[in-house]
């Protein structure tokens, strides 16, 4: 049998899958092993170091639609859940804001434009 892992200072036995920072892992004899997987129900409006990282935006943002999800490595997904189309205002620390359309109810996955980027705001289509 295989060593156990430890995640947030909880030990999880071998085989065991969690989610961590939106992504599934699971434990393989004492570390864990990406499964690729994106999980969760957190909405994520920030990117750090190629991260998605939990967060609530500010009011000012308006931010009712929109947010990231996992969507492999160096790509990010745009969820919008609302009945209109949005354009997702992204602002990546490289170059600066770029607008993303979303459809109502949909989503797009596209490449990171850099390791750090922010959700700021939504626009209609």
């Amino acid at each position: 049998m295989g060593n156990s892992c430890v995640y947030d200072g909880k030990t999880y036995s071998e085989g065991s899958v969690v989610c961590m920072n939106g992504w599934e892992y699971r434990c393989n004899d004492g570390s864990w092993d990406s499964l690729g997987t994106s999980c969760g129900n957190e909405s994520y409006y920030s990117i750090q170091d190629g991260q998605l990282v939990a967060s609530k935006p500010s009011p000012e943002m308006g931010l009712a639609c929109l947010s990231f999800f996992a969507a492999g490595v160096g790509r990010v997904g745009i969820r919008n859940n609302c009945s209109t189309c949005k354009q997702a205002v992204v602002n990546w620390s490289t170059i600066g804001v770029k607008k993303y359309p979303v459809q109502a109810y949909d989503q797009i996955v596209i490449d990171m434009e850099s390791s750090t980027g922010q959700l700021i705001g939504e626009d209609p289509c």
